[in-house]
Order: C-alpha cells, then sequence, then structure tokens
C-alpha cells in the first residue's frame, strides 16, 4: 500500500490549529493539533493518549476562519515524531467539502503571511 501524500496542494500550519477526534467506537473523543492538511488527509497530534489503531475508523472536527469542518477518516499511520505521537489519516470527504477547505485555507495563508 502506498500511504505518502503527493497531492499538488497540502498545507502546513506555522502553528498548529486545534481540533477534536472522535473515535466511534467506543465514543472517546480527544483534543488534537492538526500539523497539516490537504483535500484528502490530515496529519494530528492528540493532546491525550489514545490507542488509534491503523484502518480504524474516526471523525475529526475542527473550526477554520469561523468555518466548522467535520469529516470521517481512516487512520493509516501512528508514529512518534521527535517524541511526540501523531497520526495521518485519510479523509472521506466530497467535492463541495473539499472545495469549502481550499477556499478558506486561501483565507487563512493571506490573513497569516
Amino acid at each position: 500500500m502506498y500511504f505518502k501524500r503527493n497531492e499538488p496542494f497540502r498545507y502546513t500550519f506555522g502553528t498548529p490549529v486545534m481540533g477534536q477526534l472522535k473515535n466511534p467506537t467506543n465514543e472517546e473523543e480527544v483534543e488534537m493539533k492538526i500539523w497539516d492538511i490537504s483535500q484528502h488527509g490530515i496529519r494530528i497530534e492528540p493532546l491525550e493518549s489514545l490507542d488509534l489503531k491503523t484502518e480504524e475508523t474516526v471523525h475529526i472536527f475542527f473550526t477554520l476562519l469561523d468555518q466548522e469542518f467535520s469529516a470521517p477518516g481512516t487512520i493509516r499511520w501512528n508514529k512518534s515524531i521527535a517524541g511526540v505521537p501523531q497520526a495521518g489519516i485519510d479523509l472521506d470527504t466530497d467535492r463541495t467539502w473539499r472545495n469549502n477547505l481550499v477556499q478558506t485555507l486561501k483565507q487563512y495563508a493571506k490573513k497569516h503571511i
């Protein structure tokens, strides 16, 4: 399987954006930092201990410029980067959600240059 996101568009936040990650299996919800995002994937840092298994379905929630986003996704990888636990999630979204994300990220980038 090939998991590296080589998409033409990926936005890396200078300061991570906060959000929530919900595990629908056990209804556990934790705060997370979003380090980067694309139309089809996201790299997060859960702020609490959470047993995330590869191929497990989760739900993410975050707000960007007063625009609320929520999407289901599948855990693709878990690893520790410089001692910080991080996870990669493939997002299951539709074209409208992706277009809304791109437009919001463009506005966000203009405000945070």
